[in-house]
């Protein structure tokens, strides 16, 4: 009978050591794979639970319509579900006022990084005092929640802004009251006398123009070659100052007194004086 070469010990070691080598180059070969495969096909990884619960919300709300999961979420009767909601959209308002205010400040813009101005605050205020009144809120409510502001510098730069126009009213009234009390004085006090008006060419008193050799003034020549135009005379014959003398007995005639119907008596009496007249 043939027996197997070798000792039956030596036999069974050398199995041991290739049985051993196949498992660790098995072991191997699947951590590589796993490595692999999880380099591959990472796992979804969420920060925290709330991020969780919102992402869950997002996918189960694709089994329902639009109108039908807004619907289902109004039966929620959790109060700090609808107080998170609220200030939500406060904020959000809150955002749409400010951006609003900034876009009307055209010299300072305050959108971006720069400080906001008076400006953009005024309008502020203004758009939610207007945003409460389209609320139902009257003008009188209003004005009482501007007037429950507890803040002492709030009304600490109203105060100056009316005391300078205090200061400024009192004084356009005193200038007002000091105009008014000079235009009075003047009205008071004693005017100047008109002067004395001439009296007429027709009026004029011959014995104040007599000079004192028994002559007429010059102004009475001119006031007699406007009377003797005036009486028809044709030919235009300048006076002298003095009065007419006639050559016969000397007699002193004045020839405003001369009548107009006689012209012919008139020119006879002045060529006798020569063409000196």
């Amino acid at each position: 009978m043939n027996s197997p070469d070798g000792n039956p010990q030596t036999y069974g070691y050398g199995t041991e050591i290739v049985a051993s080598m196949m498992h660790e180059a098995l072991c191997s070969r699947l951590e590589t794979l796993a490595k692999t495969h999880e380099q591959a096909t990472p796992e979804f990884e969420l920060p925290d639970s709330e991020e969780c619960y919102q992402w869950a919300c997002e996918d189960l709300r694709l089994h329902f319509k639009p109108q039908e999961a807004e619907k289902l979420r109004m039966r929620t009767y959790q109060r700090e579900y609808w107080e998170f909601e609220c200030l939500q959209y406060e904020d959000a308002l809150k955002s749409l006022m400010w951006q609003k205010a900034c876009a009307s400040d055209e010299e300072n813009n305050c959108a971006g990084h720069a400080a906001p101005t008076a400006h953009c605050w005024r309008t502020r205020a203004f758009l939610y005092r207007d945003l409460l009144k389209h609320s139902g809120l009257s003008l009188a409510q209003i004005r009482d929640a501007r007037l429950s502001i507890s803040n002492q510098k709030y009304w600490e730069y109203e105060a100056d802004l009316l005391e300078q126009r205090v200061a400024l009213r009192e004084h356009e009234m005193r200038e007002a009251l000091w105009k008014k009390q000079e235009r009075q004085r003047l009205r008071e006090s004693p005017t100047t006398r008109p002067a004395k008006r001439s009296q007429p060419a027709d009026k004029v008193d011959m014995s104040d123009h007599v000079n004192a050799d028994g002559g007429v003034s010059s102004r009475t020549r001119s006031r007699t070659r406007l009377s003797a135009r005036g009486a028809g005379i044709s030919k235009s014959v300048p006076l002298c100052a003095k009065t007419a003398m006639l050559p016969s007995n000397r007699t002193w005639w004045s020839p405003l007194l001369l009548e107009p119907a006689q012209p012919g008596f008139l020119t006879l009496l002045l060529s006798s004086f020569g063409a000196d007249w």
